[in-house]
C-alpha cells in the first residue's frame, strides 16, 4: 500500500500541476511585487514565466532519460512489483502539459503588457492633438 499511495501522490501532483496554475491557485510570495507599479509586476511576472520555462525545459530532459533508463532496465518497485515506467512517465508528460500552460501565460501577459502600453501611448497623442 504504501508503494501504491507513493505512486498515486506522484500521479496526482504531476498532472495537477498545470490545472493548478491555469487557475492561479499556486503557491505565490508577493512581498516584494506588492510593491511593484502594474507595468513592473507585469514584467517581472513574463521574467518569471521565462525562467520557469527554462527550468522546465532541464526538468523535462532529465526526468525522460530518468524515464528511459528506467525502461531499459525493466524496473519494478521492490515490494509489489509494480512496472514503474508509466507511472514515472507522467514526471515529464505532466510537466509538459505545465510547461505549455506557462508557455501560453507568458506569451499572453507580454502581449498584453505590450499592448496596454501601445494604447497608453495612443491615448497620449489623441490628448496631445485634442490640446
Amino acid at each position: 500500500m504504501e508503494e501504491v499511495g507513493g505512486l498515486l501522490l506522484m500521479a496526482i501532483s504531476f498532472l495537477s500541476f498545470a490545472y493548478v496554475f491555469s487557475v492561479g491557485r499556486h503557491i505565490k510570495v508577493t512581498l516584494i511585487t506588492d510593491k511593484l507599479p502594474q507595468p513592473a509586476k507585469n514584467w517581472l511576472e513574463v521574467v518569471v514565466g521565462v525562467a520557469t520555462l527554462v527550468y522546465f525545459g532541464f526538468f523535462i530532459k532529465l526526468s525522460w532519460d530518468f524515464v528511459y533508463y528506467s525502461y531499459l532496465q525493466d524496473c519494478h518497485t521492490a515490494t509489489a512489483r509494480l512496472y514503474e515506467v508509466p507511472w514515472m512517465a507522467l514526471m515529464p508528460t505532466g510537466t509538459i502539459v505545465c510547461a505549455i500552460v506557462v508557455l501560453v501565460f507568458t506569451i499572453v501577459k507580454a502581449y498584453s503588457t505590450v499592448a496596454k502600453r501601445e494604447r497608453k501611448k495612443e491615448a497620449e497623442v489623441t490628448l496631445e492633438k485634442i490640446e
